[in-house]
């Protein structure tokens, strides 16, 4: 199942010394790289849309006046 973790990319150069390791699963193995695949891309874009985003905006909102654009362009001007 760890196979199937990440891009498709990553999927299929996983999966083949995976299937050289156990050439009687290949179905199996193939079955189940492809399941936990879609599994992770399903879950991982509820994470990015509930938790990576609003964490992301929530930091931004925290971290901009101490050290973004509002700092440099009060440093440039002085």
């Amino acid at each position: 199942m760890a196979s199937g973790v990440g891009s498709a990319s990553m999927n299929a150069a996983s999966l083949g010394p995976t299937l050289a390791a156990f050439p009687g699963l290949e179905t199996q193995i193939e079955a189940f790289a492809g399941f936990s695949n879609l599994l992770s891309f399903s879950a991982g874009i509820y994470i990015v849309m509930f938790l990576a985003l609003p964490f992301t905006e929530k930091l931004y909102t925290i971290l901009e006046p101490k050290i973004g654009r509002k700092d440099i362009t009060k440093n440039e001007e002085e």
